[in-house]
């Protein structure tokens, strides 16, 4: 097996969203919406077109795109905090059956939503054709997150849960935009860290930016979008990037293949080369 390449250790090139301040001149030229007038757009059944990018990038795209978006504020913030926990089984079937490219695949986690302190039970199916669909079901806020929800795999999947044992933490913040003329969503993930439950080994991302464009499946006409433009024009291509995969490999996760995420790592790489 190859060995991963390695990666700027978590303390170095350290930038955060403070540290690019045009970033937040430019959010503040957009329009707001509100999470209730998000709701038209919450793209449960959706396809996802997902791009990695340099952060020192973002504000000079944004600030493009600040007509045809509008911007999700809550009580004055813009930038809200997640924390997904990802399951997986003892030896990593979710994350290999993502790996060899399997059409019909799916991921189970649970998120909590910082700010709010809301906690979510997820399902993330992935069809042959492209069609994300996500199954979710909330939970008390402060219980533990030992075990996925029993009823739900077995309800959507007929999946045994004890098959199940959490494996990467991730956490990061994220902006969400909202097409002002269509039902597309893009969300826009920064900071983000990983840490891997058995070994506790952390590893954060400062320098880079998530970016994930949601529409409906029938809607081929977003596809064709500003922003797609606007990341076309920068150089960047769509990519398959996971953070539940990322995270198990950047966190040295032994004994995983990773041919297949070649591509990731080298975009991580000239990213923090930067």
């Amino acid at each position: 097996m190859n060995t991963l390449p390695l990666l700027a250790s978590s303390h170095e090139h350290q930038s955060t969203f403070s540290d690019v301040p045009s970033l937040d001149v430019c959010l503040r030229k957009f329009d707001k919406h509100t999470l209730a007038s998000q709701e038209r757009a919450s793209l449960l059944n959706r396809i996802d077109d997902k791009f990695v990018i340099d952060i020192h990038q973002l504000a000079e795209m944004l600030a493009a795109l600040k007509n045809e978006y509008s911007l999700l504020e809550i009580q004055g913030d813009h930038l809200f905090s997640y924390e997904t926990l990802y399951y997986d089984t003892h030896n990593f079937a979710l994350y290999n059956m993502h790996h060899s490219g399997k059409k019909n695949r799916f991921k189970i986690r649970t998120r909590r939503y910082l700010e709010s302190n809301r906690l979510y039970h997820e399902i993330k199916i992935k069809d042959n054709k492209g069609l994300t669909t996500k199954i979710r079901k909330e939970h008390p806020a402060q219980e533990n997150h030992d075990h996925f929800d029993q009823d739900l795999l077995k309800e959507i999947l007929n999946i045994e849960p004890e098959k199940f044992e959490p494996k990467i933490n991730v956490n990061y913040k994220r902006l969400t935009l909202l097409n002002k003329n269509s039902n597309q969503r893009v969300t826009i993930d920064i900071d983000i860290g990983f840490e891997n439950i058995e070994t506790r080994y952390k590893k954060r991302l400062n320098n880079i930016a998530i970016i994930e464009i949601k529409r409906d499946r029938e809607n081929h006409q977003i596809k064709y979008s500003n922003i797609h433009r606007e990341l076309k024009k920068r150089g960047y291509r769509e990519t398959t990037f996971s953070k539940y995969c990322m995270g198990c490999l950047l966190t040295n996760t032994k004994g995983l293949k990773h041919n297949q995420f070649k591509v990731n790592l080298i975009d991580l790489l000239n990213t923090f080369s930067h």
